[in-house]
């Protein structure tokens, strides 16, 4: 009876907290978009996470290293555990069930809710780093709601890809640092500097985060050569976290350091290239001013830029506290980041979001001095976040085709061109006769039945043009499908 009462209590204080409910909600928020494209994938790099984990039940080395393992080996007892319940069910002669718990859609949903999972418990560590350094749960619970609200993590999180576990591992590492402001112990920063190597063994971007890391350590802590045999003990633990996650770095180094094609570490490095100087000047000044700002929502990327300029002004760099000093590691450790994506050749969205977590913290800052804000700015900021939500709820314009296509029952005489990738998914999986061009110069004309679908306008002019639209299928994200019918 005690034992029950006791576990009463323990779920009660769990529902009365509101870092449970900032949890419940970023995860709602990002599992309603795990199953929007499916039957179909469109990301090109889900696939990649997927078959990597399959391919685990017949050798446990991946044997590629584009990316780190450990979100793999993360995955596999789910995997397993499918399996397991699919072998189960036949023995019961529920086959069609168990046909269904293997399914491919089946993977992708369970690794995507998976992925949910850490993008809601980001949520809560941003809180507990603010409550670390401000002491103030109203804030601290602010500042874990803006990180549930922005935009493009919500969307991340709902695909089976490595950023979002890596900025988890992050964030839990700049959690541990945090810790040493009401509790310094140097356990803190062994975890710090260990989960940091987990972090790296997700996405190699990761290890951008080392200037925070290493600021803290040397400078907040202050630096002192007798320490140097603790000093080891932490560099060592990066890498350790690192190998434990992706061990046939070690076991299989040399396909590891190639860098000839996607199977080694080093292609990736040289695969995303360098710019010149003046180039990436241009890029940071216009990643940290424009380009960036809409995936965070707007508000709370600008609030940082806003904390960074008032925090500078305010103590000209003179700082009267260990917090202050870590302010100060945050803004120079924000800019790094950006500077360092900018000088990329390649440079996309999700390259940013190793620095995801900061301005949530930033953003509480700002609210801890001006206390009127609060509410104002999460409800523009929920206004921003609800309408990403919706435009990826919506069915793409693939959806959209496949559905049509379905429900009208294509006859086999039918045969569609398309210049696109997840246009061609479609129609295998209709199994009508199709074709993908590159160009639509070379069209055979083959009758009534011939058919075009594009991402793109044929004609300007459809008087002269030799392609009749017969559908525009968009997608309030500005996205579409046009369809043709050959003249």
């Amino acid at each position: 009876m005690k034992f029950i009462l006791k576990i009463r209590s323990i779920l009660l204080r769990i529902l009365r907290s509101p870092l449970f409910w900032i949890f419940t909600g970023a995860f709602l928020l990002r599992v309603t978009l795990t199953s929007v494209d499916l039957p179909f994938v469109f990301h090109p790099d889900e696939p990649t996470v997927v078959n990597s984990t399959q391919n685990l039940k017949y050798s446990l080395n991946p044997k590629h290293f584009d990316w780190p393992n450990l979100y793999y080996y993360l995955n596999y007892p789910l995997y397993f555990i499918l399996e397991r319940t699919h072998y189960l069910l036949i023995d019961l002669r529920l086959e069609s069930l168990a046909k269904q718990v293997v399914d491919i859609s089946t993977y992708y949903t369970v690794t995507r809710i998976f992925t949910v999972f850490f993008g809601a418990m980001t949520c809560v560590f941003v809180a507990l780093i603010v409550l670390n350094l401000t002491n103030n749960r109203p804030v601290s619970y602010f500042s874990g709601t803006v990180m549930a609200l922005i935009p493009f993590h919500i969307t991340r999180s709902s695909q089976a890809l490595t950023d979002v576990p890596m900025l988890f591992f992050l964030t839990l590492s700049v959690y541990f640092l945090t810790r040493n402001f009401c509790c310094e112990k140097k356990w803190n920063y062994y975890f710090s500097f260990f989960f940091a190597g987990l972090a790296i063994s997700t996405k190699y971007n990761a290890y951008l985060i080392f200037p925070t890391l290493i600021l803290s350590l040397l400078w907040i802590r202050k630096f002192n050569i007798k320490d140097w045999f603790f000093y080891f003990k932490c560099g060592i633990l990066t890498p350790i976290g690192f190998f434990l996650g992706t061990p046939y770095a070690l076991l299989d180094w040399k396909t590891f350091i190639r860098d000839d094609s996607y199977v080694g570490m080093l292609w990736q490095f040289k695969n995303v290239g360098k710019v010149e100087f003046f180039e990436q000047v241009k890029f940071f000044f216009s990643n940290l001013l424009f380009n960036v700002s809409e995936d965070f929502g707007f508000l709370p990327y600008y609030a940082s830029l806003i904390f960074i300029a008032y925090f500078v002004l305010n103590t000209r760099l003179k700082f009267n506290s260990n917090v202050d000093k870590f302010k100060f590691i945050l803004i120079l450790q924000f800019i790094y980041f950006i500077w360092v994506v900018s000088g990329l050749r390649i440079q996309r969205t999700h390259y940013f979001i190793t620095l995801y977590f900061i301005p949530p913290i930033f953003s509480a800052f700002i609210i801890e001095r001006y206390k009127a804000l609060p509410n104002i700015f999460l409800i523009l900021t929920s206004i921003f976040s609800f309408w990403t939500i919706f435009i990826n709820y919506f069915p793409s314009p693939q959806l959209q085709l496949y559905n049509r296509l379905d429900n009208s029952k294509i006859n086999e005489e039918y045969l569609f061109f398309t210049d696109s990738k997840d246009t061609l998914k479609v129609l295998k999986k209709l199994d009508v006769q199709n074709k993908k061009l590159s160009t639509f110069n070379n069209i055979e004309f083959k009758g009534k039945y011939n058919y075009v679908i594009t991402e793109v306008e044929l004609c300007i002019s459809m008087d002269i043009c030799r392609f009749h639209k017969v559908d525009n299928l968009q997608h309030p994200s500005g996205r579409r499908l046009n369809i043709y019918e050959v003249k």
